[in-house]
């Protein structure tokens, strides 16, 4: 489990360094050619370590399937939606709901500024003499 974690955490810092704000599992597993259950799994230690931040799309099931609503956390009943195609939903079902992670804004500053003291790094090395 340790090499998954590895493999999920070099994507999402790639990204991080890129102009991704936020991703879906399924985009981690096909990069990894991981399982998607142990993609996930590597995500959440990432939401637990404060990397990542989990939020939650309600989609619309109907031909258009898009994004109604991105939550933060689920509430226990969540009723009444409407999408702009035009469908209102009374109930949302399980498969309206979908994972979506992002990239937490201090993850990504730490990154960054870990990849400029890197390239700064080697800079200085090639201009010092040994």
């Amino acid at each position: 489990m340790v090499a998954f974690s590895w493999d999920v955490e070099r994507v999402v810092n790639s990204m991080a360094l890129q102009l991704v704000k936020q991703f879906y599992p399924t985009s981690v597993a096909k990069e990894t050619g991981l399982p998607l259950e142990d993609t996930f799994s590597s995500l959440i230690d990432l939401v637990k370590q404060n990397k990542l931040i989990l939020k939650w799309e309600i989609r619309c099931p109907a031909h258009c399937a898009r994004t109604i609503i991105t939550l933060e956390k689920l509430p226990e009943n969540l009723s009444c939606l409407s999408c702009t195609c035009g469908e209102d939903y009374e109930e949302i079902t399980s498969d309206m709901i979908y994972p979506v992670f992002e990239i937490s804004a201090q993850y990504k500053a730490y990154l960054r500024d870990q990849n400029c003291k890197k390239k700064h790094s080697k800079r200085m090395g090639t201009l010092l003499p040994i």
